[in-house]
């Protein structure tokens, strides 16, 4: 999952770099799939009904946000399209997550030799 992540991450920067790429921000609430539906039910509509609040959208429209809210099936459909979307702009620019991950790791010296464990051979 790490290196999907990174080579994703890598994707939109290269991506953006290079021609219009469409993105957003969107955060979710995520339970066990096997989590009973009225356990899924009761936070999702809580929390849709705090994002209808004038407070909560003033303060999101002065981060520039926008809260939509939603169905589980409707961030079931919203994951699995941008890992759709992300996916194909790996493929298509051929990236990888291990040249990835080098170029956006810092550039730090390398680390003095530990000294030899007791006990261990010299």
């Amino acid at each position: 999952m790490r290196r999907l992540l990174a080579a994703i991450l890598c994707a939109a920067a290269t991506a953006s770099a290079q021609e219009p790429y469409p993105s957003d921000i969107w955060y979710g609430l995520y339970l066990p799939a096997a989590a009973p539906r009225d356990v899924v039910q009761k936070p999702g509509g809580e929390i849709n009904a705090l994002l209808k609040t004038a407070a909560i959208a003033e303060t999101l429209a002065r981060q520039g946000l926008q809260a939509t809210g939603g169905t589980p099936e409707q961030l079931a459909d919203l994951t699995r399209n941008d890992l759709e979307r992300s996916g194909r702009i790996v493929r298509e620019a051929g990236i990888r997550a291990d040249r990835c991950a080098r170029r956006l790791r810092p550039r730090l010296p390398a680390p003095a030799p530990s000294p030899p464990r007791r006990g261990s051979p010299r």
